[in-house]
This record gives C-alpha cells, sequence and structure tokens, in this order.
C-alpha cells in the first residue's frame, strides 16, 4: 500500500500501534437486588436496592423511572460503579418496601445495546419499635439455637 500526503509526497514508512476494535453487540445481563449492606428488616428510612450488570452500563439510560416502588419514595443513584449502580429509596411508613422494573424500563451498556428485562425483585421489610425488637429477638434466638 501507498499513503502520500495533500502534496502527492510519498510515505516512506510507516508505525502501526493497537489496531483491533472490540466489537460489543451483546445486551448487558441485568439482576435487581437488595443492598449489599442492607439490613432486612430495618427501622431506617433510607432502603438501598442494586442494579447489578454484567458490564458498565450508560448512565444517561437508568432513570428513577425505570422503578416502580412500593410503600416508597425515590431518592438518588449512586453511580460510582456503572456496573453496580446503588438506588436509594425513602420509605413511607412501616411494612415491606418493594422496587420492581417499570413498564419503560429499558438500560444500555456502553456500546448501546439494550435489554429491558432484569432478574430478581425485592422487598425490605421495615419494622419500627416493638415490631423490631420482636423480630431482632427472635433471631438472635434462632442464631443461638434457642427456637
Amino acid at each position: 500500500f501507498s499513503i502520500a500526503d495533500p502534496a502527492g509526497n510519498a510515505a516512506t514508512s510507516a508505525t502501526t500501534g493497537d489496531l483491533s476494535v472490540l466489537v460489543d453487540t451483546t445486551a448487558p445481563t441485568i439482576t435487581l437486588q437488595q443492598g449489599f449492606t442492607q439490613s432486612d428488616p430495618t427501622s431506617g428510612s433510607t432502603i438501598v436496592f442494586r442494579l447489578i450488570a454484567t458490564e458498565p452500563l450508560n448512565l444517561a439510560t437508568v432513570t428513577s423511572g425505570d422503578f416502580t416502588l412500593t410503600n416508597a419514595t425515590f431518592g438518588s443513584f449512586d453511580t460510582t460503579d456503572p456496573a453496580s449502580i446503588r438506588i436509594l429509596v425513602t420509605a413511607s411508613a412501616q411494612g415491606a418496601v418493594t422496587i420492581a422494573l417499570s413498564g419503560t424500563f429499558s438500560a444500555s451498556d456502553v456500546a448501546g445495546n439494550a435489554t429491558t428485562t432484569a432478574g430478581g425483585v425485592d422487598l425490605i421489610p421495615r419494622l419500627v419499635g416493638e415490631a423490631l425488637h420482636v423480630v431482632r429477638q427472635i433471631s438472635t434466638q434462632l442464631d443461638n439455637g434457642l427456637a
């Protein structure tokens, strides 16, 4: 082959670098689950869920409208790791806090491959006062082999 500049001067040598291109046509696999350190049950009002993907997601494609919450309101996303996005929600009252995909869920990887499904769905019981004490007491008894 030959290469010339606009004035017609032919190149006498060429160097090569990284001439490879990664082709990614596979959509990420995604799981929606309870946050790694989230207590279950909890007396706290902030509940953490995680959206975990097999590869980094394009963060612009993940929005609060992608999720349906029960007994909670959306708080924020922690996108420090685009392959493991923390979803922070605020519990509205005592009872189960659940998260699921909305009918409009769609997330893409950085190559633009979209997925509209995710495995898993989770709920966190939010207990306050005496109910939380009873659950903790039962849990302690089970851990000690008393129940």
